[in-house]
């Protein structure tokens, strides 16, 4: 099995380099059991609620998006908690030690 990867920027800057979760293996590992992590971008069919967990997962910040790839929340994720979103299209797992981090606010479009 291939990884895919996916540019995901803010205008013309690249932010990640991000692994495509697409199906259901993937998105339903993630990034658990891994010590370091490269961004994560998970792709639905549908808009609707997200609930994510933070098991067995380094500490990492979600970034929430609707079907215009808009930001419609960010959350801050632990280790071993739980979180449901608003409606939400794709979702964006980054490591919360990353510096591209303080770029990024709610509303901003993201393109990838």
């Amino acid at each position: 099995m291939s990884i895919k990867t996916i540019r995901v920027r803010k205008g013309k800057k690249i932010l990640w380099r991000c692994i495509v979760a697409d199906n259901l293996f993937s998105r339903a590992f993630g990034i658990m059991f891994k010590k370091k992590f490269k961004p994560h971008l998970f792709i639905f069919d549908l808009i609707s609620p997200i609930s994510i967990h933070s098991a067995f997962c380094q500490p990492f910040t979600a970034f929430f998006l609707d079907e215009k790839k808009r930001i419609t929340q960010i959350k801050k994720m632990n280790p071993f908690s739980i979180f449901t979103s608003k409606p939400s299209r794709y979702f964006i797992e980054v490591p919360q030690d990353d510096k591209k981090l303080k770029e990024i606010k709610i509303g901003d479009i993201l393109i990838f």
